[in-house]
């Protein structure tokens, strides 16, 4: 696992390294700081993920800095609605990382790893997932309600399925969370794929 994070690490610091002769310098120290939050989400005396910061270092590394730095390399620009719909992507991402601790709650408790879900126990964590969702819609309609109709196309499909999910996490237990892992993981991938499809057309 070591050899494969290390490995994993090299690459994407040489891709790195390409794009930012390609684009700006900025890019570096976006890159840099991805770097050391790979080790610092479970390494180091005080991993991230065992301080109840795991969501919160998705929505940066997986929201924010994932889409805001994917635009700023191909434009050199930014701008609020790039940022909106990486809070949403970000958003998604951390009800992810929410559902693995949940499941994981058992386990880690023992182990003395507090993570979110830990801190706040499995009701409330449940509670959190389906605001994490709620609020992820919330910010799509508020970052594209003056770019037309067709900007809420993707609600269409992703609606509902967030409207599932949250009828899932209120009942499956254990193993069964891996289900709901799994579909959350679609979730995301079905809305930045439609989103994604949405800007280009409207571009």
């Amino acid at each position: 696992m070591v050899v494969a994070l290390v490995v994993s690490c090299l690459i994407a610091l040489a891709s790195g390294l390409v794009l930012v002769s390609l684009s700006s310098l900025a890019l570096l120290y976006l890159g840099i700081a991805s770097l050391i939050a790979v080790f610092a989400y479970s390494g180091g005396p005080k991993p991230l993920a065992s301080h109840a910061l795991g969501e919160v270092t998705v929505l940066i590394f997986f929201g924010w800095l994932a889409v805001g730095g994917t635009f700023y390399a191909h434009s050199l620009n930014m701008n609020w609605q790039v940022f909106g719909y990486g809070t949403v992507a970000g958003l998604i991402s951390a009800g992810i990382m929410l559902v693995n601790n949940i499941r994981d709650i058992p386990t880690d408790t023992p182990a003395g790893k507090h993570t979110l879900a830990v801190v706040l126990g499995d009701v409330n964590a449940r509670l959190l997932y389906k605001w994490l969702l709620v609020a992820s819609l919330v910010v799509h309609i508020l970052v594209s309600f003056d770019l037309g109709l067709m900007s809420f196309l993707p609600l269409v499909l992703v609606a509902p399925m967030c409207r599932q999910l949250i009828k899932q996490s209120q009942s499956l237990q254990g193993r069964d969370l891996n289900q709901l892992l799994a579909n959350t993981a679609k979730l995301e991938m079905v809305y930045c794929v439609l989103a994604s499809v949405m800007l280009v057309v409207m571009a």
